[in-house]
């Protein structure tokens, strides 16, 4: 453990000394990119990732010049050399040969690309770039890609606990009609995860994906027609929702 905290304290120092170097005002590409370089070169992925996204915004010249090219060509090279020192991923050819065929689609905003990149297994000094990409997926509005990630916002997966961003990103997907999105959404307004609790909108969403053969929160939408919150009480139908849910469990059982 103190070992491991040496060696952390001297990667920050590295990454600190370089940070200095840079021209705060305009910056030149050589000096951004040693830096970027720095952190890439003590598994600092995510942050030298994100740092890029912030120069090309804070610096608009630097599109102008080989910088964005540059960036790629490096980045690309280190998690090659990630994956072939790591004992579990060295022999795995397919999944390098997935980063190498997705890197660049992805580093330009490709959705799919980003999203292809953010399912694949990292060893572990890069894991968090997997958000980083689903991040960029989500932002291209890939639907797929923004419940993954409030999924992960809601069970602290990768990031920081946050049910009001696990609420956003539901809300993001279900507006392009992702149904397990629909379901998690009413889940969140019966549960008040996030959200004010409101049982109108909770029926409104989870009924929708029930309607639409998704059952995963049979049981809350059952409840609702029981009791008859955000909606007319009917327990007839919450019999029959509930004895359906009981069924599809049997079934699963017996698989």
């Amino acid at each position: 453990m103190i070992e491991n905290k040496r060696i952390i304290d001297i990667e920050l120092k590295a990454v600190l000394a370089a940070h200095k170097e840079i021209d705060p005002i305009t910056p030149s590409v050589d000096e951004v990119v040693q830096f970027l370089y720095t952190l890439i070169d003590v598994r600092f992925f995510y942050q030298a990732l994100s740092l890029y996204d912030d120069y090309l915004k804070k610096y608009p010249y630097l599109h102008l010049t080989d910088f964005v090219q540059t960036f790629k060509k490096v980045l690309l090279e280190q998690f090659n050399r990630v994956y072939s020192e790591d004992e579990l991923f060295k022999h795995n050819e397919e999944k390098r040969q997935t980063i190498n065929d997705c890197f660049f689609k992805a580093m330009a905003g490709d959705a799919k690309s980003c999203y292809e990149l953010a399912n694949i297994d990292y060893p572990w000094p890069i894991m968090n770039t997997q958000i980083y990409f689903l991040k960029k997926a989500a932002d291209q509005n890939f639907r797929i890609a923004q419940y993954d990630l409030a999924k992960f916002y809601r069970e602290g997966t990768y990031v920081i606990q946050n049910d009001k961003k696990a609420f956003e990103y539901f809300f993001m997907s279900a507006m392009r009609q992702y149904i397990p999105a629909i379901s998690q959404l009413g889940f969140m307004y019966y549960k008040g995860y996030g959200v004010k609790q409101d049982y109108d909108k909770a029926y409104h969403f989870l009924n929708n994906a029930y309607m639409k053969g998704y059952h995963v929160h049979a049981l809350e939408l059952a409840q609702l027609l029981t009791k008859g919150l955000g909606t007319k009480q009917d327990v007839e139908r919450a019999n029959a929702i509930l004895n359906n849910h009981q069924q599809f469990q049997q079934n699963l059982d017996r698989t």
